[in-house]
């Protein structure tokens, strides 16, 4: 009989499919690779209409309402994906460790930025500078206040962090961390069933 405390695959290979904890994994891994490339394009869209706009280059086509309706898409775009990604992390830790397996480091940040947005509308608005700071005990330590500059940027800061805080680079490795670890078992199992057939 298997040690139980040995570390076990992610996949079980049975013909009954996934169990819950896999299968909340690979569905917010889904989600959040779509999220992401929602967000990309988002943000692109919005940088080159902005430009344009700042430009005057256009004939008139590309309004400040134009603007804002890009920025608005892309600021829900940024949000539903600290949300995924969040909830993929969570997900993967509760997988890993339901295996006997150390879970990966969680991206910094992420729970917190998550956390924030999630209480945005606890916070105190600067309508100025386009921040929110923490109002309430709770978000000075574990929301808005446990950020860098304990604040969140509510507007785009020009370096490229979603919130100012995280890359989408960090996401990426979030999401292919799982898929790629699937991915190999997935070819070892195979290879494994063919030398078994072969014998």
């Amino acid at each position: 009989m298997p040690d139980p405390r040995q570390p076990r695959p992610l996949q079980s290979f049975n013909l009954f499919g996934d169990d819950v904890l896999l299968m909340l994994s690979r569905a917010w891994a889904e989600q959040t690779t779509e999220q992401l490339g929602t967000a990309k394009e988002c943000r692109r869209r919005y940088e080159a209409i902005e430009a344009t706009y700042e430009r005057v280059d256009h004939d008139g086509e590309i309004t400040q309402d134009v603007v804002s309706s890009a920025f608005r898409a892309l600021w829900t775009a940024e949000a539903l994906l600290i949300t995924s990604a969040s909830n993929l992390e969570r997900w993967m830790t509760k997988l890993y460790r339901a295996r006997n397996r150390r879970p990966r480091t969680n991206v910094e940040h992420l729970r917190t930025l998550r956390n924030a947005l999630e209480h945005l509308h606890e916070a105190n608005i600067d309508d100025d500078n386009w921040v929110a700071t923490a109002r309430t005990t709770t978000a000075e330590r574990s929301g808005i206040g446990a950020l860098p500059d304990a604040q969140l940027s509510i507007g785009l800061d020009g370096d490229g962090r979603i919130f100012g805080v995280i890359t989408h680079d960090d996401l990426t490795t979030l999401v292919r961390a799982l898929l790629d670890e699937l991915d190999a078992e997935l070819r070892d199992y195979a290879a494994d069933w063919i030398e078994w057939q072969s014998e």
